[in-house]
């Protein structure tokens, strides 16, 4: 997987990984439901997760497991929950371990050493997701769909200047409008057109995983 929006399917029961329908706040429970595209205010954004990338322990590598409705951290602990991100919270680190199977795999917390996995046999909707010693089986398995985005892994630098293109042309890019280094100018999508300053982008990744975008303009 790669730092881009996924859906995740248990093997077992076929069921998606979500966080509950009141994750803007607190600790909220991270259960199973069928898949959807909508719903209501999120727009089922509250089964799609971020994977960060948050470096290696040991000789693997970690990751945040982020999800897009709420932002909101996966982390392991009595349960499987999504709280606030707090980058000196191992519970809130995982690996990803792959199974047998293409695009299969085992999601394991770095604090615990216990795996995800869903209550074996049950397949009712909202029922809590739970940590376990490793099993193999089919209930500690995930499928990783790739939702939107990216497709390959991308670790920018913080000196390297990108054009942003939109999924639907990889001709057009977002293009700050004229050549002015002023607040408030109109961004829009325009053809790309090569070394155009008023198109690069500087991506600047935060300690949190999540990148900035400035403007060449503006350096």
């Amino acid at each position: 997987p790669a730092t881009d929006i996924y859906k995740f399917q248990n093997v077992q029961n076929q069921k998606y990984v979500e966080v509950e329908g009141t994750g803007f706040s607190g600790r909220t429970r991270v259960q199973q439901y069928y898949g959807y595209t909508t719903n209501g205010l999120l727009d089922g954004k509250n089964q799609q997760w971020l994977l960060i990338p948050a470096g290696t322990v040991g000789t693997e590598k970690v990751f945040y497991i982020i999800n897009y409705g709420f932002l909101r951290y996966m982390q392991s602990g009595s349960g499987v929950t999504a709280q606030e991100g707090n980058e000196a919270d191992r519970n809130q680190l995982w690996f990803l371990q792959p199974g047998t199977a293409n695009n299969q795999f085992y999601i394991k917390s770095v604090s615990t050493g216990t795996y995800l996995e869903t209550l074996s046999g049950n397949n009712s909707d909202g029922t809590s997701l739970q940590l376990n010693t490793y099993s193999g089986k089919a209930d500690q398995l995930f499928t990783f769909t790739h939702f939107s985005g990216i497709t390959v892994a991308r670790d920018f630098t913080n000196t390297q200047f990108l054009n942003i293109t939109p999924s639907y042309n990889n001709y057009k890019g977002l293009d700050a409008a004229g050549v002015e280094n002023t607040n408030d100018i109109q961004l829009k999508i325009w053809d790309l057109q090569n070394g155009n300053r008023n198109q690069q982008w500087l991506a600047v990744r935060g300690s949190d995983g999540f990148y900035e975008f400035r403007p060449q303009l503006s350096q």
